[in-house]
């Protein structure tokens, strides 16, 4: 996840972003894509580096990514993104101030409106700008956790009559079709936000996304290293393929290969071995030691 996938997705997003003075939208949405599977398989595989260290030293670390771009709302995205640091701020800023605004709220409505999602929404716009800092001090991580909060907040207040709809049109909550349609615009939701944790201002945030969503989307990319650039994205779906058939372990490939001939077996381990040495020329530094 580190060496093959992030650090090769590291180099070909800064070429996407840096191709020209401005990049085109086709660029950019390319360049958003990879970073969004970088950032995941970087944190996620640095996690699992430290969980399976713990291991070996007898220690059980707490699972810290549970499959989370395999989310049906942002919701429960942030319940499986970095566990560790969503919990700690859901139990020691979220609930502290949920449950002081609500000793200060004694009436069901407050100016026209509900109580409930008074008290939700303060203590998600907050916790969620606090996250923001915690990231850095700079606006785009501010901008980026409030945009968190906002769509948590949207969540939040469509999700009963959402449900109400899908019961009076007879479609079932696993329906396949509806799991894969919020899968995607979820995905979509999230690959949109990390423009703002990737772009070097709020501004620049701003052009990129306006630049996705205008004509030049449909040109064709211009950067060096095409060729890389296609291996890797085939080796991210080999990747999301075998996270999905996993997705109900720990982690993706601990049964795979667990009923195959030893000689096929080894022979996947030891190629994962030989890609992580074939690649180890273009190390790139953790995402998260920054923060």
């Amino acid at each position: 996840m580190k060496i093959v996938i992030a650090d090769q997705c590291a180099v070909h997003t800064v070429s996407l972003f840096s191709a020209s003075p401005v990049p085109s939208g086709s660029n950019l949405l390319l360049g958003v894509f990879l970073y969004t599977i970088q950032i995941y398989a970087d944190f996620a595989g640095y996690s699992n580096i430290a969980i399976g260290i713990g291991k070996l030293l007898g220690f059980n670390i707490m699972q810290n990514f549970a499959y989370p771009y395999f989310s049906r709302d942002i919701r429960e995205f942030w319940k499986k993104w970095n566990i560790s640091l969503t919990t700690w701020f859901r139990d020691y800023v979220f609930l502290p101030i949920a449950y002081s605004v609500s000793r200060s709220i004694k009436t069901d409505r407050f100016y026209m409106i509900k109580t409930e999602f008074l008290i939700y929404t303060i203590g998600i716009s907050v916790t969620w700008m606090l996250t923001g800092l915690w990231h850095g001090a700079n606006y785009t991580f501010i901008f980026w956790g409030l945009i968190q909060g906002f769509f948590l907040v949207v969540n939040h207040v469509t999700s009963k009559p959402r449900k109400k709809m899908l019961k009076r049109f007879g479609i079932r909550y696993d329906n396949v079709f509806l799991i894969v349609a919020d899968i995607l615009f979820t995905f979509m939701i999230i690959m949109l936000s990390w423009v703002f944790f990737r772009a070097p201002s709020v501004g620049d945030a701003f052009r990129w996304i306006s630049e996705i969503f205008s004509q030049s989307v449909f040109t064709l990319p211009h950067f060096n290293g095409k060729r890389d650039t296609l291996l890797i994205l085939g080796i991210i779906v080999v990747f999301f393929i075998t996270e999905w058939f996993g997705r109900n372990r720990e982690y993706g490939i601990a049964t795979l290969g667990s009923r195959w001939p030893k000689p096929v077996r080894w022979a996947f381990y030891y190629g994962l071995i030989v890609a992580i040495f074939w690649y180890s020329g273009k190390e790139q530094q953790f995402i998260y030691f920054q923060f």
